[in-house]
């Protein structure tokens, strides 16, 4: 299993503990880490150290396959490089691809490039993205591959399934960095406020701390958020446990982990129109989805869900009843076993 450090922060991490934590029994799994949260300009280095790391595995350990989880832009030119290596020992490989912008991304290189971004995904045996849109724009705008698949990400279920849930909180769990909407999230907040609808946020996540606490005072409204930091999934869930919905108003996403926490946790969730979100969440069913950058709407959503417990209650049992069905942890173990077998058979 290629990819980030386990031990470490973010959507791809999970997955991956998600996964190893309770795989098939018959799969003997080794770990090799190539990037690690917050370590910036040495994940380079930790880069080409994973791949010489590989490359003596692949010369003295022969595994019968090779995991790879990617998201776009560098990464994904950096996991090519070990898809290659793999190929080069007539190793099966799948290619996981997470995270949002893949389609700006693509677009956004000469014909050259996207002729190589494309033989890369036809090398991997098997080529997995989050969503059936995800698949369809792949095989519509890009090219007819036949070796794509589908696997929803999938979390453990919540250990505090609370239904007292506070009026007042509402709850943002990701990293605090341009493209996740805080900013329209604090004016949101604003608007309310001055309406005189006082509501309380609070901001699970690490990253540009410091900027949106400061952006919270030139608001006045740093009365009405709290920066917990990064939290664990026990920590997370205990407060989604207690909030009224989760808001996620992202410009870019995959499918994000957080939603299926909500979800996961019975509380339904306000979220933008990107990704795989519009085919996660069901308008008016299990949350509300919004265009990135509307204010108006999202202020409203808000308003729906903190004057109305009931609705609230509701909904998160409907987003509940779609964990279970689709994005449980066994749903996904089960996917992705079945995608190792498969690649294995193929070979």
């Amino acid at each position: 299993m290629y990819g980030p450090d386990i031990k470490g922060r973010g959507g791809i991490a999970t997955v991956i503990q998600t996964y190893i934590s309770s795989a098939d029994a018959e799969f003997n799994f080794n770990t090799i880490n190539s990037y690690t949260t917050g370590q910036g300009k040495k994940n380079l280095i930790i880069f080409f150290i994973s791949l010489f790391m590989l490359v003596g595995m692949l010369i003295f350990r022969r595994p019968q396959l090779v995991y790879i989880h990617t998201a776009s832009r560098g990464s994904f030119f950096r996991k090519s490089l070990v898809v290659l290596c793999c190929r080069i020992f007539r190793l099966p490989v799948i290619l996981h691809l997470h995270g949002g912008g893949f389609k700006e991304f693509y677009h956004g290189f000469s014909s050259f490039t996207q002729r190589y971004i494309r033989f890369i995904i036809r090398t991997s045996s098997s080529f997995v993205v989050l969503s059936a849109g995800w698949k369809d724009w792949f095989l519509n705008e890009v090219d007819n591959f036949t070796n794509i698949r589908v696997i929803n990400n999938g979390v453990k279920e919540s250990q505090e399934l609370s239904i007292s849930k506070d009026d007042k909180k509402i709850i943002f769990a990701g990293r605090l960095v341009r493209g996740k909407g805080l900013e329209d999230l604090f004016q949101a907040l604003l608007k309310l406020k001055t309406g005189g609808f006082d509501l309380h946020l609070v901001v699970a996540g690490d990253g540009n701390v410091s900027e949106y606490q400061h952006l919270a005072v030139k608001l006045g409204i740093e009365a009405n958020v709290t920066f917990s930091g990064w939290v664990n999934r026990k920590e997370l869930d205990i407060l989604m446990g207690s909030a009224r919905c989760l808001v996620l108003p992202s410009y870019a996403e995959g499918m994000p982990m957080c939603i299926l926490e909500a979800f996961a946790n019975k509380i339904p969730v306000v979220a933008t129109t990107v990704g795989a979100i519009p085919e996660m969440l069901k308008h008016g069913v299990d949350g509300y989805l919004y265009s990135p950058g509307d204010i108006e709407q999202l202020s409203h959503f808000l308003k729906i869900y903190a004057e109305d417990k009931e609705s609230a209650i509701k909904d998160g049992l409907s987003g509940f009843k779609k964990y279970s069905e689709q994005y449980s942890e066994t749903v996904f173990i089960n996917e992705t076993n079945q995608a190792i077998y498969d690649a294995l058979n193929n070979n």
